[in-house]
């Protein structure tokens, strides 16, 4: 390992390298950690370039000490290999992958009960058709637990079947038949109930009255899925994200009187 070079690619190059013994910030180093992490990450899932020799990334003292006593330092474009959104990514792959074969082994099992017995054959297809574990349930897209929320108060999913009835989704009203959302463990995106939320209340006709107590919890329920979309969106797409507090207090704010929609490309809420 020549430690002047890119530990990733170990090779010259006109990019320049950073150093993140080097930084400014009062916890110099941290990039060294989130490296380690996702690697460690990338390992377990079997996903590593073939350029990277990670045995001579330790020299005893553990991979992200040593790092840091070497000063060890990357090419951006190498760095980003083992990035945050690439990890979710190759998970969600991964996630993908399980759920497919495991559907695949449902399939078979229900083809081999129903040349038995017709009636076990349609409870394991009535079984089957349950939404998977770590599935969105309104995108039905396989992800990490992390990036899912479970509903944990019967206000959401009164909410959610409200949603679905004024905008006929058909699919959704099926799915809520198995029972409510907290006792079927529905998992979701933030991001889908806020857009089943936004398009149920684009779909109402605008109206001048008092808004209700009702639609206040509504709108209350609207404005903290719409933070908690945005806060996964930063998430998502940064290692470490700085979200000011006050800022949040503010958006937060501003939602509660479902002034606008959620747009997170015009919102700065980093330093």
């Amino acid at each position: 390992m020549d430690w002047d070079l890119c530990i990733i690619c170990q090779k010259s190059s006109v990019e320049k390298l950073q150093f993140p013994a080097n930084s400014k910030r009062k916890d110099a180093g941290v990039g060294y950690t989130s490296f380690v992490r996702n690697l460690e990450e990338f390992r377990k899932l079997e996903i590593t370039p073939e350029c990277l020799n990670v045995e001579c990334l330790d020299e005893g003292l553990g991979i992200e000490q040593t790092l840091l006593n070497k000063k060890a330092s990357w090419h951006k474009s190498c760095r980003d290999l083992f990035s945050s959104t690439k990890l979710e990514r190759a998970n969600k792959r991964k996630l993908s992958a399980i759920a497919d074969e495991k559907d695949r082994e449902d399939c078979e099992q229900i083809i081999d009960v129903s040349s038995s017995s017709p009636i076990k054959a349609r409870r394991s297809s009535t079984a089957s058709s349950c939404l998977p574990e770590n599935h969105c349930f309104f995108c039905d897209s396989a992800d990490s637990p992390t990036n899912l929320h479970s509903a944990s108060t019967l206000e959401v999913d009164r909410k959610v079947r409200e949603c679905a009835h004024l905008l006929n989704e058909g699919k959704l009203i099926s799915k809520m038949s198995a029972g409510d959302l907290i006792a079927i463990e529905a998992k979701y995106h933030a991001k889908c109930l806020v857009s089943l939320y936004n398009r149920a209340r684009q779909f109402q006709a605008p109206t001048t009255n008092p808004v209700p107590a009702s639609s206040r919890t509504g709108l209350d329920e609207l404005a903290f899925a719409e933070l908690i979309a945005y806060v996964d969106e930063q998430l998502e797409y940064e290692d470490l994200p700085v979200l000011k507090l006050s800022d949040i207090v503010k958006f937060f704010s501003s939602k509660q009187h479902g002034n606008s929609e959620l747009n997170p490309e015009r919102l700065m809420l980093l330093d």
